[in-house]
């Protein structure tokens, strides 16, 4: 199980009964300030936990033999990998960067297998890395896009 955070669960416009059962204005607009309470699926609280631990073999047990994983980044240095044994070496040379790191879910949004999540991350770098300096505690915020298939995380596109 999972750990409740703000969600909004309907991605298409709800119109009148709809809107009215559901409480908000026809159109699918929410109100700014609402809060949502729900559960992110359990693979991807699995995922958050190890990936905050540093722990790749259980980073790696949450994954598909067939993952895709995009990192795109803002500073023009995003990197894809194809297949479960390049996503564990990706995994392990990440760990090894940071002498600490941590994400957050924020907000998701939770559509059958697929998952949107605005992620509130920070770490400390072992190394410099571009604009981030060693030592330096960092902060961004970011979005996980994930899709589940089977139990297990088939495509992870990170973007911050």
């Amino acid at each position: 199980m999972g750990v409740p955070i703000g969600i909004a669960r309907h991605p298409y416009p709800l119109g009148g009964a709809q809107a009215a059962a559901a409480n908000r204005p026809i159109g699918g607009t929410v109100p700014v300030g609402t809060a949502f309470a729900m559960t992110l699926p359990a693979i991807i609280q699995t995922y958050l936990d190890a990936y905050n631990r540093k722990d790749v073999a259980a980073l790696v047990a949450c994954v598909a033999d067939s993952i895709v994983f995009e990192h795109v980044s803002g500073e023009g240095n995003g990197v894809r990998v194809e297949g479960r044994e390049a996503f564990a070496k990706l995994a392990a040379q990440g760990a090894a960067l940071f002498t600490t790191r941590h994400q957050a879910a924020r907000t998701a949004v939770v559509e059958g297998d697929r998952v949107a999540i605005e992620v509130d991350w920070q770490g400390i770098p072992a190394v410099d890395l571009g604009s981030m300096a060693a030592g330096v505690p960092v902060t961004r915020r970011g979005a996980s896009f994930l899709t589940i298939a089977e139990g297990r995380l088939i495509r992870i596109v990170d973007i911050s």
